[in-house]
């Protein structure tokens, strides 16, 4: 009797704990779905856009009419809420069409497409909310859209998605055209061919993928690199691939994927950290980088550290974020010359916190500057007809 009694016993919790067990999966799950529910609906209302024509900006953007270069002409947000129980979506990275008419920003919570001419938005192709209900049960992930790149004739666009996969958006409908698995870790940087076909990926799992960007199809894996792949760089002509990782870098032939050792006048390959467009000139050495001529192998200028460089790499922006005192200025430098040109003070025309500048980008026609802050705001900077 005691036996039958003790099972009983043992029946009657496991019962209740199931019962349990099921109202917390229930509970999770419905905060969950609130959480998803309300993060959409919040962010289906356009995020407020404010534009500014040169020569009538507001009082608290007065002082950027003292540079010698640049006139603010607006500024956008990458966030679509303003709720005080949630973070600011931190620009992560700005990314252009070809002919520098579309700009894609990629936040912590948000993908958006911007017309740069009008200064407005025109669609939020992703979304990842980030409750913890989501992290823990649903993705299981952290982190936002941080690898975003546009087609060379702006019609497509890829993200990074879920760590180890990617999506290729249509940016004329604003839909999915394609959802990838392939690599085992980490994306790390996407590229499309010249002819738009074809789209490099690059992984922390060592590798380096081409992909069919009609089909999806796996076309060929460049792999056994010694270290996690940072950034790619494909020539003009697409058949050398430059790998660029933690420690060091690596040049390969497409073609047949031999490593090459030299390029030009450059002999020696295995600190180059990145490639002009036209493949010209070479940025070497992360821990003092220089500049050098590809064809001649002659080192041309120094360069600053994490600096953003316009498309002939003659001029640097660079946003002071380390130094605390300074991580409200934005320096733009004369490479060949070696000296500053312009400073922004950014505090002078913020509204709010400031907390630093967290991207920057170039136009692709060289003609403007955006800057992405941490809050979530992107500042576009013309470049002034006149000086002063």
């Amino acid at each position: 009797m005691k036996s039958s009694k003790g099972s009983a016993g043992v029946s009657i919790g496991s019962v209740a704990f199931g019962i349990i067990a099921l109202l917390i999966v229930f509970i999770v799950l419905a905060g969950a779905w609130k959480d998803a529910s309300e993060f959409r609906a919040k962010i289906k209302s356009p995020p407020p856009t404010e534009v500014y024509t040169p020569r009538s900006l507001p009082a608290r953007a007065s002082s950027i009419q003292r540079t010698a270069l640049l006139e603010l002409r607006g500024i956008w947000y990458s966030k679509g809420y303003h709720d005080n129980k949630m973070d600011g979506d931190a620009v992560q990275e700005i990314a252009f069409s070809g002919d520098g008419k579309l700009a894609l920003v990629s936040g912590h919570d948000t993908l958006r497409l911007w017309n740069v001419e009008t200064q407005k938005l025109i669609d939020t192709l992703s979304v990842h909310f980030e409750s913890w209900h989501y992290r823990f049960f649903v993705q299981n992930t952290t982190g936002g859209v941080s690898s975003p790149v546009v087609s060379p004739d702006g019609t497509l666009a890829a993200t990074d998605f879920n760590r180890t996969e990617f999506k290729v958006w249509n940016l004329k409908t604003g839909r999915e055209r394609l959802h990838v698995e392939g690599h085992k870790s980490n994306v790390s940087d996407l590229l499309f061919s010249a002819d738009g076909k074809r789209l490099y990926s690059a992984s922390y799992d060592r590798s380096v993928k081409v992909w069919d960007v009609e089909t999806g199809r796996l076309l060929k894996t460049f792999d056994g690199y010694k270290d996690w792949v940072d950034k790619i760089s494909i020539s003009p002509k697409e058949d050398l691939l430059l790998a660029v990782m933690r420690k060091g870098s690596e040049m390969r032939n497409v073609k047949t994927g031999a490593r090459v050792d030299q390029l030009g006048g450059i002999r020696d390959l295995s600190k180059a950290m990145d490639m002009s467009r036209d493949w010209n000139k070479v940025l070497m050495d992360e821990e003092a980088p220089k500049i050098w001529e590809v064809g001649s192998g002659r080192m041309l200028y120094p360069c600053p550290q994490r600096a953003a460089l316009n498309p002939d790499w003659t001029i640097a922006a660079v946003g002071r974020l380390g130094a605390e005192k300074t991580k409200d200025r934005v320096t733009l430098i004369d490479l060949g010359a070696q000296k500053q040109i312009d400073e922004l003070d950014l505090r002078s025309f913020l509204k709010g916190s400031f907390r630093g500048v967290s991207a920057l980008s170039f136009a692709p026609d060289g003609n403007g500057l955006f800057l992405g802050t941490l809050e979530g705001e992107v500042l576009h900077f013309g470049f002034a007809a006149q000086g002063g």
